[in-house]
């Protein structure tokens, strides 16, 4: 069946279009009237971040959330297709346009630019390793394999509705996640089961057992009153602290996309996850941690950001650098 899908050139069934300088009135704000959203790459990369507005621009840069957007700039996210956010892109993404007379499915296509074989072959095209671009010139040189539009439908029908699934998991794990810290700030940052017994009350929501883990009266300390059996550490005493490392841009054969090789944990990987830490965007191969020393981390390392983005948290769900 497949030999009877046609060969086209990318450049016959679309058109681009390019978003808007980022503007100086960029802010974040409570009435958006009058104002639209100006979309940034870490928007897509990473969702935890505030939107922010600007003043109704050129609607030529508009977007919509089925829309198809190629990222242009990025060490890590030049040539990457995302879509999902209505707002404003800005110049280092372009909007993918299909032409009104080609009968092509929006989500199809959307499939097809997210393949690892598209990704590889746009940054394959570059000629820099430090900052890679992606130009209309390089889109146009890709050949897509288009089935009738009925394969097409049921095709784009079965990811989508896969990707509801995701993120609906994914909604659920943000839900449970925000219990647990709710809880874990009630029993040891409030001390709420040790406020109870200390007024011989039985802890709200735990059964005997647990409830005999808390002692029932506080004692004082250099940090104020505290839980008695409690002792008052640093960082230091109970754990190793070491710092990662970021093999050089330039040389590209240090990172790669293999899964088979040792998963390298990013700020935007850690913005992606949750409480653990699973799968990473990139990976080092073993000559690179043992000829850079980049360091190994075991299974359930905390891991800690201190710079660019300050403060994400993740713990390793195995070994990783």
């Amino acid at each position: 069946m497949s030999s009877e899908w046609q060969v086209i050139p990318l450049s016959k069934i679309v058109t681009y279009s390019q978003g808007i300088q980022i503007p100086i009135e960029e802010q974040e704000l409570e009435n958006k009237e009058g104002f639209g959203r100006f979309i940034r790459i870490v928007d897509y990369t990473t969702p935890s971040e505030a939107p922010r507005y600007i003043k109704l621009p050129n609607k030529k840069s508009l977007v919509d959330k089925n829309d198809i957007v190629m990222i242009r700039y990025g060490s890590q996210s030049a040539g990457r297709v995302v879509r999902g956010i209505e707002g404003f892109i800005a110049n280092n993404m372009f909007k993918i346009i299909i032409n009104s007379d080609i009968d092509v499915d929006k989500s199809f296509l959307y499939r097809f630019l997210t393949m690892e074989s598209i990704f590889g072959y746009l940054r394959g095209t570059q000629s820099s390793s430090t900052m890679p671009a992606i130009t209309f010139g390089m889109m146009n040189g890709i050949q897509i394999k288009l089935p009738s539009k009925k394969i097409q439908s049921e095709v784009a029908i079965f990811f989508d509705t896969l990707d509801d699934r995701i993120t609906l998991l994914r909604e659920t794990n943000a839900t449970l996640e925000a219990i647990a810290q709710a809880l874990f700030k009630s029993w040891f940052v409030d001390f709420d089961p040790v406020h109870a017994k200390a007024q011989g009350r039985q802890p709200e929501g735990m059964d005997e057992q647990t409830a005999a883990l808390f002692s029932d009266r506080f004692v004082e300390s250099e940090l104020g009153m505290v839980p008695a059996g409690w002792k008052i550490s640093n960082l230091d005493n109970v754990s190793e602290v070491g710092i990662g490392k970021t093999p050089p841009r330039k040389e590209a054969h240090w990172f790669t996309e293999n899964s088979s090789d040792v998963r390298w944990v990013s700020i935007r990987d850690m913005g992606n996850c949750g409480a653990f830490i699973s799968t990473t965007s990139e990976y080092l191969t073993d000559t690179a941690i043992e000829r850079l020393n980049v360091r190994k981390v075991p299974n359930n390392t905390v891991l800690l950001s201190f710079k660019m983005t300050i403060g994400r948290v993740a713990i390793s769900d195995g070994n990783m650098t």
